[in-house]
């Protein structure tokens, strides 16, 4: 029989490691206007602070009439998780 309770608990220590790194969210930040219109964003910031990083501008759709910048909140999580600022 195998010992598979070392692997095991290599896995999970990796796991949870994994589960403590959090992305920080900033949600509805102004960053400009347009006529009388404010534009707001949520910005995603990776766990690991660096001073220069690369970052993703995700647009989701709609047509300008209907969407919503939440659309894309698991996507940009996932690229904050390794390592990008999403916006």
């Amino acid at each position: 029989m195998r010992n598979n309770s070392h692997n095991w608990k290599t896995r999970m220590q990796a796991w949870f490691k994994r589960r403590s790194t959090r992305v920080e969210i900033n949600q509805g930040v102004l960053v400009g206007h347009t006529g009388s219109r404010e534009l707001h964003a949520d910005i995603y910031l990776p766990p690991q602070p660096l001073a220069t990083r690369p970052a993703v501008l995700l647009i989701h759709g709609g047509g300008w009439r209907m969407g919503d910048r939440r659309q894309l909140a698991g996507i940009a999580i996932r690229l904050g998780l390794r390592g990008y600022l999403g916006v």
